[in-house]
């Protein structure tokens, strides 16, 4: 071999061991943990709750968590739009910013939220507390303690 063909191979001989070297490492590494080595690759692939679980454990203990218990609804006022029940009558239709509800004579309301759109079903009244029965959008029983004062109906939780 003369001197311009090893001036030649010397750089390609190199790359091939160092690319030798190489390929052995990543190949010892992907068979599983082994001592000496700077890389280890997982067994498998994550699954995305466990690389979640990685990053945020406490997030998993929330999410898997049952509440249980009581909320309390916050009091709020309404103010009487057009005619309604006159004196202390519920009857009518009231309105507190974007949300509207109708009260009628015959035991029914029905509104409009924001947040949960069209709602409706019965309701009645025993002294100052008002039990509201939803029917749409889902079935559920409320009850406020009650009191309107000229135009503006101020619900509570009893």
């Amino acid at each position: 071999m003369n001197q311009a063909s090893k001036k030649i191979l010397a750089p390609v001989l190199a790359s091939v061991f160092l690319l030798l070297v190489f390929s052995f490492t990543v190949s010892a590494a992907a068979v599983g943990p082994q001592t000496g080595l700077a890389v280890a690759f997982p067994a498998k692939e994550l699954s995305v709750v466990e690389k979640t679980a990685q990053l945020d454990k406490a997030s998993i203990v929330l999410i898997n968590s049952i509440v249980t218990g009581t909320a309390i609804m916050p009091s709020f006022q309404l103010v009487q739009t057009g005619s309604g029940g006159g004196g202390a009558s519920i009857v009518g239709t009231w309105q507190s910013g974007d949300e509207t509800i109708t009260f009628t004579a015959n035991g029914q309301f029905s509104g409009n939220s924001p947040q949960s759109g069209p709602f409706s079903g019965t309701y009645s009244v025993q002294g100052n507390v008002l039990t509201a029965n939803y029917l749409t959008p889902t079935q559920a029983t409320f009850q406020f303690t009650f009191s309107i004062a000229e135009n503006t109906l101020q619900l509570s939780h009893p």
